[in-house]
């Protein structure tokens, strides 16, 4: 399954960034259960945007064609935006690998949009 997980930074023990739109970095993988097959990290350029980071890494998150986000909040106008694609969105606080360990396990709280 492709995931992505909002993260502060390109690190896999980092932390889930509580903020979507400005997060710094987006970390994309393929999982199996708690195993994380291959990944990579994608900055996100609308991080430092004076207005409008949420649509634009809503649509960096759309393009990416993953299954499911997971974030701490999610903003109107990203909601908006990622109402239109096949994802399920999570709540998490914590690091990506406890984040990863929380999906095997179908122990996140979902974000409903």
């Amino acid at each position: 399954m492709k995931i992505i997980i909002t993260t502060t930074e390109e690190n896999i023990n980092s932390q889930v960034d509580e903020r979507f739109g400005r997060a710094p970095y987006f970390f994309v993988a393929e999982v199996e259960g708690e195993e994380i097959k291959n990944y990579e990290f994608i900055s996100n350029i609308g991080q430092t945007a004076s207005h409008g980071a949420g649509t634009g890494a809503s649509q960096k998150v759309a393009n990416l064609k993953a299954e499911v986000l997971i974030t701490s909040k999610l903003g109107p106008k990203a909601s908006d935006v990622l109402s239109q694609v096949d994802i399920k969105i999570y709540s998490f606080v914590g690091t990506i690998k406890e984040a990863i360990k929380a999906l095997a396990e179908n122990n996140l709280e979902e974000i409903k949009i």
